[in-house]
């Protein structure tokens, strides 16, 4: 009780957790997920089409790695259209932020607009790995190798990684 009657529920909540810190907090992801988004994947043919399929491939075969799962957003496009998201890119936000890595390979338009989307989220940065084709990043003047991918290297040399 106090001066005005009885406390209230909602003001008993405050009280105990407005105190506290967001910033001491800390969410333990386990097993890991791993946003994986690029190319095409599970195409059907014997030689995977993109890097992202041949990923996917890898985790499959290697299913007690560390990796708990691979997380793609199209698994999700009957919970999407069914769903409260108006937009693919608020989806796939959510799916980044739950996610422990987010590994983006540069090799699809979608690709490229997951990398503008999360290279300029703070909160994902730190979890972010893209996997770029030297072709596409050999010209070093590049609109993606002097903007996103510098952005990320000057964070974390080791967010970027280029193959042949």
């Amino acid at each position: 009780m106090h001066d005005d009657g009885p406390i209230e529920y909602t003001e008993v909540i405050e009280n105990q957790f407005g105190s506290l810190d967001i910033a001491n907090f800390h969410v333990s992801y386990s097993p890991a997920k791993v946003f994986l988004c690029g190319g095409e994947y599970k195409t059907g043919k014997l030689i995977p089409q993109s890097l992202r399929d041949r990923l996917i491939e890898y985790y499959e075969v290697n299913k007690d790695s560390a990796i708990g799962a691979c997380v793609q957003a199209e698994d999700f496009k009957d919970y999407l259209k069914n769903s409260t998201y108006s937009d693919l890119l608020e989806f796939e936000d959510d799916i980044a932020k739950i996610s422990t890595l987010i590994i983006i390979c540069l090799e699809s338009p979608g690709s490229l607009v997951e990398l503008g989307l999360f290279v300029n989220n703070q909160y994902l940065d730190n979890k972010l790995i893209v996997i770029a084709p030297q072709d596409k990043v050999e010209a070093q003047d590049s609109f993606i190798y002097l903007g996103p991918l510098k952005k990320l290297q000057d964070k974390d040399s080791e967010s970027v990684l280029i193959y042949p």
